[in-house]
């Protein structure tokens, strides 16, 4: 049986709980003196020196004034925020559990699901969404004396009686000096393995989203993995600055903004949301060498007439991930004068392997390659038809085993029964490919992929080839049921400005995808013009949306005909 491992030595992985190993008793020495956390907006910074008492202190009220005790879960609905990383820690500090709640395209009855599903007890909250917090919050148990807000509105009455995490600070900081807010002691050895730190909710991209349980280990060994992985890149670069554009909820920003650029000594810069002119200004001013990306904000810079106004000449590395990199942005960034010495890294994993699975060694720059297995973690490939296991260059379902792999889905053991097996490995529901070198290609998802006449075919290749087409700025692929060939590819196409979306459009977009690619993968269940493909914050496509969608529509055409 061949089982695919990484090419580096497997690292020691320390029994130790989450907030210990990030904050040992003398601080590492590349972090001393640096700036750990700065808002792009207002300035206002966070110290590495500072970045555990604060953490502390906030544990204090979090104890004190609001009951958290070994074992509470505390919220955090909010959008990216100065305060997110203290709001985050703090509840880890005292063994508490800290759950992220998606706040960009949340409804109130998906959060009060999240809420009442992780058994939430304080929610911490920005003033932005704090009428939907108060309300969810209600319906699943949590009342507004157990709210905090990062900032208030004060031309919002109702946020005068919500404290704020800087005046807790205030508060607690002064009674811990004055020995009157002790903190209980936390500290776990080899039960951090199974303890519950973080519930990251999935995506539910596939329906309800689901809590996924990471332990206090799986965090440390993703953060150790990666350190080893990128040990001679940090010697070039030993005081990074990087971007953290992309939400905090989402695992990929809960390890690389929370915990790795901590472990790292960065100096990271905190985007509320992502707006151009602030991103290139901040990424200009504070000479970011890392960019923590998803490929439609990789299209940004690779297109954007703005790009070429800022002195980017300090990005080493470009990070993408959550979804397949186009090509041709790759080549076009390759043009950008302002943008020199760079190189990309592309990286796969996922909520349940508490991120990184895979990233790109350097130089990077490698069409297609999502990179290398990382160090301690085992990969095997399954045919999904057959359940062979697979060998190079073959395709197949790709599972993974490791201590990262998290510890399955809070109160569902059906769905952790069918997607953690019997010997530890996670079944991702990715199709992929090694090459001799080891590097993986990610080809699909299995749920995504079509059936045409019993030939697969997958989504992404399509929407690869779409992309070459000069009209069309993104798209996404579906399938819809036909009698004869089983199920047939339809697209959902974006065109550029000034691109008329007319027959002739269409008919060149169909024999341009049918000059490149196989018969059974033409687009013979048709092309339609969107204005926009529907997508999750990470930048995945939400496929399912336009699936249903095109089921509709080709009953109604299909009855039109008739």
């Amino acid at each position: 049986m061949t089982i695919f491992k990484s090419s580096f030595p497997d690292v020691t992985i320390p029994d130790i709980d989450i907030f210990s190993f990030l904050f040992p008793k003398k601080l590492p020495s590349h972090r001393v003196g640096r700036t750990a956390y700065v808002d792009s907006l207002t300035g206002k910074t966070i110290s590495h020196d500072a970045l555990k008492g604060l953490c502390e202190d906030l544990a204090a009220a979090l104890v004190g004034r609001f009951g958290v005790k070994e074992g509470s879960v505390v919220g955090i609905f909010s959008p990216n925020d100065l305060a997110y990383p203290l709001a985050f820690l703090a509840p880890l500090r005292v063994g508490g559990i800290t759950t992220t709640n998606n706040v960009s395209n949340n409804t109130e009855e998906e959060l009060v699901h999240q809420l009442t599903d992780s058994s939430a007890s304080v929610l911490f909250t920005h003033p932005n969404v704090f009428a939907l917090a108060v309300r969810a919050g209600k319906t699943a148990g949590i009342n507004k004396d157990k709210l905090i807000l990062f900032s208030r509105d004060d031309k919002d009455p109702e946020q005068k009686a919500i404290p704020t995490v800087w005046e807790l600070l205030a508060e607690w900081g002064a009674k811990r000096k004055q020995g009157k807010a002790p903190l209980p002691a936390f500290r776990l050895g080899a039960e951090a393995k199974k303890r519950v730190a973080i519930l990251a909710y999935s995506s539910g991209t596939t329906g309800r989203s689901k809590g996924v349980m990471i332990s206090h280990t799986n965090v440390v060994a993703n953060i150790t993995q990666l350190e080893l992985f990128d040990r001679e890149e940090t010697k070039a670069n030993p005081t990074p600055s990087c971007t953290a554009v992309l939400p905090m909820y989402h695992i990929y920003g809960i390890v690389y903004f929370l915990h790795y650029n901590i472990f790292r000594g960065c100096l990271t810069v905190i985007f509320q949301k992502f707006e151009p002119v602030v991103f290139l200004e901040a990424c200009q001013k504070y000479k970011c060498s890392i960019l923590y990306l998803v490929p439609p904000l990789v299209l940004f810079l690779a297109q954007s007439p703005l790009v070429d106004k800022y002195d980017l000449t300090a990005v080493r590395c470009i990070y993408s991930a959550a979804a397949p990199l186009p090509w041709e942005s790759v080549v076009q960034l390759q043009k950008r004068k302002t943008l020199k010495n760079w190189h990309l890294v592309q990286g796969w994993g996922m909520t349940e392997s508490c991120v990184a699975v895979t990233n790109s060694p350097m130089p990077g720059n490698r069409e297609s390659s999502v990179g290398i297995i990382l160090p301690s973690q085992e990969v095997k490939l399954v045919d999904p038809d057959t359940g062979r296991v697979v060998g190079v260059g073959e395709e197949g379902e790709l599972l993974v085993r490791g201590p990262n792999i998290t510890l399955g889905y809070l109160n569902n053991a059906k769905a952790t029964a069918e997607t953690y097996d019997a010997d530890g490995f996670l079944h991702t529901g990715d199709i992929g490919v090694f090459e001799p070198d080891g590097h993986l290609q990610i080809k699909d998802r299995i749920k995504e992929l079509i059936k045409v006449k019993g030939l697969q075919v997958a989504p992404a290749e399509l929407e690869a080839v779409l992309l070459g087409h000069p009209a069309v700025a993104d798209s996404c692929v579906v399938q819809v049921p036909d009698e004869r060939s089983g199920e047939l590819p339809r697209a959902y196409v974006v065109l550029h400005a000034n691109v008329d979306s007319s027959n002739g459009t269409r008919d060149s977009i169909y024999k341009h995808v049918s000059k490149h690619l196989a018969r059974h993968k033409w687009l013979d269940g048709g092309i339609k013009f969107v204005e926009s493909v529907p997508k999750s914050p990470s930048g995945k496509i939400l496929r399912r949306y336009l699936r249903d969608q095109a089921k509709k529509e080709w009953a109604a055409e299909k009855s039109a005909k008739l």
